[in-house]
């Protein structure tokens, strides 16, 4: 079944839903890359390869941190193509969280893209714009797991609170 998080594990990054509190293995994420401003944003399962992001609008900068609005956003973001609509670089690794951004050029196409970085995504060529609007996580036989987010708020599957307990009243369970 699924659960609704308030803590996310992720590698290499920041705060990256808002004001959900983000924590890694390996210990705490530094603070400071947040997901970008946006309307009525969801971000997907689609397949097991494939994570959907539409939105009304987001907001997405350049490196100089110039922001632009792009509406319409509505794109299919596959891990096993390289580039604009998959993966930034490499190859897709198993067990991995994967940042899934939106990224465009000044011409204003507009393209996802997924990366293991959640601060600095290897960008497609000519594409300056980028925007981190969530998060997807793969298991160890490189699926996506099914998940759904709406603006901060964040679903996915397979996350198991309390097993082989009954819990008589309201207990802090550490989501990590």
């Amino acid at each position: 079944g699924a659960a609704a998080v308030s803590s996310l594990t992720v590698p290499n990054g920041a705060t990256i839903l808002g004001d959900l509190t983000v924590s890694s293995v390996n210990g705490p994420i530094a603070r400071g890359s947040v997901l970008c401003p946006h309307e009525s944003l969801i971000v997907k399962f689609v397949t097991v390869a494939t994570v959907d992001i539409d939105a009304t609008a987001v907001v997405l900068f350049d490196t100089n941190g110039v922001g632009r609005r792009f509406a319409s956003i509505n794109l299919t973001v596959d891990i096993t193509a390289s580039g604009a609509n998959g993966l930034d670089t490499g190859a897709e690794a198993s067990s991995t969280w994967y940042a899934v951004w939106v990224v465009a050029k000044a011409d204003g196409t507009v393209a996802g893209l997924l990366s293991t970085s959640f601060t600095s995504p290897t960008m497609p060529a000519d594409y300056i714009f980028k925007g981190l609007v969530g998060a997807a996580r793969n298991n160890g036989s490189s699926n996506f797991l099914t998940f759904y987010q709406s603006g901060i708020e964040f679903v996915i599957e397979g996350t198991t609170v309390v097993s082989g307990q009954t819990q008589t009243s309201y207990t802090s369970a550490d989501l990590s």
